[in-house]
């Protein structure tokens, strides 16, 4: 595995160290080699991004000079995929949080055992996409191409091709497949056919209002009015699973 660069933000210094302390342990533990930057302020966290790239980044919520939502929400709209825990006495902000995508909630009631589930977790995951396990191999007119998965916001179709676009490029590829195809690739990474010419990754909506698709970099998709209930509980779904991976509850 490769050396891991972790940031952790907490406007409180004891938190930050019993944090960063715990974290560096557990990690020892398992001969994981990481480099944990801890910051006391946003400000900071989002200056050092500017010439720093994270693996990892815990977020405090509720902090005294900006919240901790609001700039993971900041960072997914400047199509920053890092993955975000954050670590918080506020459980009744987690359905909040879903909207950008977080890979975890730890509960500071119970740190501890959250953060060290929350670490297994983690690592498995950074192993299995150093293992290129999530990409997909997709043909465009010209060429077989290689995607990650987790590069994918929507795919749009038009006629006989799909353009896919993506979080961390401008342009689309345009395809030469179709949505059926597409869709039976897609679903087991939870993608959502909001429209029949539309596959959204679950993982980029920040909500579903009515008829409106939210993705977390303030694009707005639409589906069609008698698609808009399953469109919605599709997501309910997905939402409930990812908070039940977060607390590790049993369904």
């Amino acid at each position: 595995m490769n050396k891991l660069t972790i940031a952790l933000c907490d406007d409180d210094e004891t938190a930050v160290t019993i944090i960063g302390g715990t974290l560096k342990s557990l990690l020892d533990k398992k001969n994981v080699e990481a480099e944990i930057f801890a910051y006391l302020s946003v400000h900071e966290l989002r200056k050092s991004m500017e010439s720093r790239a994270y693996d990892l980044v815990l977020l405090d919520i509720s902090m005294k000079e900006e919240d901790g939502i609001k700039f993971a929400k900041e960072m997914r709209e400047r199509g920053d995929k890092t993955e975000i825990v954050f670590v918080s006495s506020k459980e009744e902000r987690v359905f909040e949080s879903l909207g950008v995508g977080p890979f975890a909630f730890v509960r500071k009631r119970l740190f501890i055992a959250d953060i060290r589930d929350m670490l297994e977790h983690f690592l498995s995951a950074y192993n299995r996409d150093s293992a290129n396990s999530r990409v997909l191999e997709l043909r465009t007119s010209t060429e077989i191409i290689h995607i990650n998965v987790d590069d994918i916001l929507y795919i749009e179709s038009f006629r006989d091709t799909q353009s896919v676009y993506f979080t961390n490029k401008e342009q689309p590829v345009v395809l030469s497949s179709t949505m059926a195809e597409l869709e039976g690739q897609l679903l087991k990474y939870s993608f959502i056919r909001i429209h029949k010419s539309i596959l959204v990754n679950a993982k980029y909506v920040s909500k579903v209002n009515g008829c409106e698709v939210v993705l977390n970099n303030g694009k707005v998709l639409y589906t069609a009015t008698k698609r808009a209930k399953q469109v919605r509980d599709e997501y309910m779904a997905y939402n409930r699973d990812k908070v039940s991976a977060m607390f590790k509850l049993k369904k």
